[in-house]
């Protein structure tokens, strides 16, 4: 056999067991700890914050007719009776260390088109406590047409060391905007959670 040969079979071998290592190698710590996302399918539910139960309690939807279009406000509560203050003030607060919130929630307008993937981000009119519930409020901008029918989507973060470690665990609530879900009447709202609507227009 020729030194060409043999070259080419030793590179051969090494092209091989690179392989062969890289297909037997464990997976990062990263793929190991990912989480996968949690679709919630129907409320109150249960999520688990790092050992804490911390439950959905509510998602209410109100739609107002107003100057020549259509503002929708969504609250969405999280019942705290397992959270102390010291809890809640260090998971809704944002850390200069982190750069995060431990707990954030978002909440999403879908596309009227079902084959479109766009979503309108809601405005954030701010997050109010009660002495049972963590209230956060959201609002659409003005649209022309009313929203009823529409799908939106409440998303729920739990990032208890920052918003791209492994340990982030999402949770995902989708509803649309039919039967009971949809209103244009203020008295679908219960009187709590009209206090918080009005406090956070207030804001």
């Amino acid at each position: 056999m020729n030194i060409k040969k043999i070259i080419s079979v030793l590179l051969l071998i090494v092209v091989l067991c690179t392989i062969l290592c890289a297909c037997s190698s464990p997976p990062s710590s990263t793929e190991e700890t990912k989480k996968e996302d949690i679709r919630i399918e129907s409320i109150p539910y249960s999520m688990d914050f790092g050992g804490i139960s911390v439950p959905l309690s509510r998602v209410a939807f109100y739609e107002e007719y107003a100057n020549h279009g259509y503002i929708g406000y969504v609250i969405v509560k999280l019942d705290r009776k397992n959270l102390t203050d010291d809890d809640i003030y260090w998971m809704v607060n944002y850390n200069e260390d982190t750069l995060n919130t431990e707990i954030t929630v978002n909440a999403y307008l879908e596309d009227e088109d079902e084959n479109s993937y766009d979503i309108e981000s809601l405005n954030s009119l701010g997050k109010i406590y009660s002495d049972e519930y963590l209230y956060f409020v959201f609002s659409t901008d003005k649209n022309r047409y009313s929203l009823k029918n529409r799908e939106f989507s409440i998303q729920i973060i739990h990032s208890p060391t920052k918003l791209i470690a492994p340990d982030t665990q999402y949770f995902y609530y989708d509803f649309d905007l039919t039967g009971s879900n949809y209103s244009d009447s203020v008295n679908s709202l219960t009187e709590e959670e009209l206090d918080i609507l009005n406090q956070a227009l207030s804001e």
